[in-house]
């Protein structure tokens, strides 16, 4: 196989640098499911922001207003389906208030938020939405860093960015 052969097999996530530890304000550029292009790889979602504000962890540098950023976690893993479901409640909470609740969350919900396979990123309804994120590093147990994330509606972070 040609070198361009498999550039064309390979993966593109954009140019965007992943999330850092600390606290965000942001705005949704896009949201979408991707497939590796890895036979048997894993399933990704992928939150494109642009970063408003950003508060970061001790030793982290920050990111400057209107850098974009990406957050990348696999789906097809055990956990997966939960950072999407977590996901899916800080942007229901955003649309429509502290009344969405976890169990309002479904299928048929998650895909007007996040692009599905195959789909345009840019008719996801997530797009465009201000939220906030919380990311922290633990380690995992093979003792590797892993980025963990946490996101909320904007105020639900309870953290004054004001004066940061």
């Amino acid at each position: 196989m040609s070198v361009f052969d498999q550039a064309a097999k390979s993966e593109i996530f954009g140019a965007s640098p992943y999330i850092r530890a600390g606290k965000y304000q942001l705005t949704v550029l896009g949201s979408f499911l991707k497939h590796s292009a890895k036979p048997n790889g894993p399933d990704y979602l992928i939150v494109e922001i642009e970063v408003n504000k950003h508060v970061p962890a001790e030793g982290q540098e920050a990111f400057e207003e209107g850098d974009k950023c990406t957050w990348r976690p696999k789906i097809s893993t055990e956990n997966g389906p939960s950072n999407l479901k977590q996901y899916g409640l800080a942007v229901g909470q955003e649309q429509y208030g502290d009344q969405f609740v976890e169990a309002a969350i479904s299928g048929e919900f998650l895909k007007t938020i996040i692009a599905d396979f195959g789909t345009d990123p840019s008719k996801a309804e997530a797009v465009g939405l201000k939220l906030e994120m919380e990311a922290f590093t633990v380690q995992t147990k093979a003792k590797t860093d892993f980025t963990k994330v946490v996101w909320y509606p904007v105020g639900g972070l309870l953290f004054d960015f004001a004066s940061a």
